[in-house]
């Protein structure tokens, strides 16, 4: 569960996420791209409250350049990265180099540090 602060309201906002954890960090995908709620929320003010399992915690939510997209990327799937993007986009054919770093620009990633 991800808690964030309404943009226009000021209030808290609470949206359930599928996230993964990669090392000290969680992160999350927009399945809406920039028009999620949440994402946007968390533009205006990235202070966050986080609820995964049996962790809570306080933290900031960073919006990952495609370099930290990348590194992500290898980190959560290793050697296995070709198959499991191609899993992902539903790709015909394992990508290239090249098509796995346009397939990650299409995607927000944001990372949950705790504070």
């Amino acid at each position: 569960l991800l808690t964030t602060t309404g943009r226009s309201s000021g209030k808290p906002r609470l949206t359930v996420l599928e996230h993964r954890r990669l090392g000290g960090f969680h992160y999350v995908v927009s399945a809406w791209g920039s028009r999620a709620d949440w994402y946007r929320n968390i533009l205006k003010d990235p202070h966050v409250h986080v609820w995964a399992g049996q962790r809570r915690f306080d933290g900031v939510a960073e919006v990952l350049n495609d370099a930290e997209k990348r590194q992500a990327s290898r980190l959560r799937w290793g050697q296995n990265e070709r198959p499991a993007i191609r899993s992902l986009f539903r790709l015909k054919a394992e990508p290239t180099e090249e098509e796995i770093a346009e397939l990650l620009r299409s995607v927000i990633v944001v990372r949950l540090r705790p504070v």
